[in-house]
């Protein structure tokens, strides 16, 4: 019972696109709502991220005789921060990278040697024999939502409020409503639709 959310809204913005209201919401509006007494945790549905995804090319893997598993282990080897996998999209296996700040450009000049796995092992390579992330792929970034969230057909980003176990719901709803006029008063555009409000009279 107490996992259920009291509060949900939808926030959207008529002058921002989504990735902005998503950095809003993200740093500004979730942590001035966990401020509050008495809530358990507010959650973000809809939250955009930067995605970056790393196409393999076949033929060019071919020509360094390289398999996209052995570079997908490599890649995680050299960037623990990064969440690599192998995914097939359109009958192709494809590496992907999620991480909320990106520098791209040096993702693209990574050395990946002939044979990853002796690199793994220590073994030394010499610099000829090893061709860069951009020489075997095509490195892209996309903005990527963790779900969608919508209100009356339009994109937004949903947040939750949980109520800890001492807390008191008119009291943190009241609350959040003089947080949420504050920042429409802030953000030209910026407006909070309910839709759900255990606050509410029955």
């Amino acid at each position: 019972f107490n996992d259920l959310p009291i509060l949900v809204v939808s926030v959207l913005n008529q002058n921002s696109n989504l990735s902005e209201v998503s950095n809003l919401v993200k740093n500004e509006i979730q942590p001035a709502f966990e401020e509050i007494q008495g809530i358990s945790t507010v959650n973000i549905v809809g939250n955009e991220s930067k995605e970056v995804r790393i196409n393999l090319l076949p033929e060019r893997l071919q020509e360094y005789q390289l398999r996209d598993q052995d570079v997908a282990e490599y890649l995680n080897s050299v960037l623990n921060e990064f969440s690599l996998g192998v995914k097939e999209v359109d009958n192709q296996e494809k590496v992907v990278a999620i991480q909320s700040e990106v520098d791209i450009e040096k993702l693209k000049d990574i050395s990946v040697p002939i044979n990853p796995q002796s690199v793994i092992e220590g073994v030394d390579q010499t610099a000829e024999a090893t061709p860069t992330l951009s020489d075997i792929a095509e490195v892209e970034l996309e903005q990527s939502s963790s779900s969608i969230s919508r209100f009356n057909g339009e994109e937004s980003i949903g947040i939750q409020v949980v109520q800890g176990v001492n807390g008191n719901t008119v009291e943190i709803i009241d609350a959040i409503t003089n947080k949420m006029d504050e920042f429409e008063k802030q953000y030209d555009g910026l407006t909070f639709e309910t839709v759900l409000n255990s606050g509410d009279p029955i």
